[in-house]
């Protein structure tokens, strides 16, 4: 991760507690609700993209035995 890419995750961060914090404020809930709802968020981004990436490795791995396979056969 470059320092690019560091900055807008932190930029798109503050922009969703800001977001958050104004959304509970008209629903009258506590600024607390409002950060626990982006952590959640962000937890739930954290582990999808760490699913995402397994999934694709698991298919990049399955790929190489086949082309291996392939290249291999008589």
């Amino acid at each position: 991760m470059n320092i690019g890419q560091l900055l807008l995750a932190l930029a798109v961060m503050m922009l969703a507690t800001a977001a958050a914090l104004g959304i509970a404020k008209k629903l009258n809930l506590g600024s607390i609700v409002a950060l626990m709802a982006v952590l959640l968020a962000q937890l739930v981004k954290t582990i999808l993209h760490a699913v995402l990436r397994e999934a694709v490795s698991s298919i990049s791995v399955i790929q190489a035995k086949a082309r291996f396979a392939l290249s291999h056969s008589p």
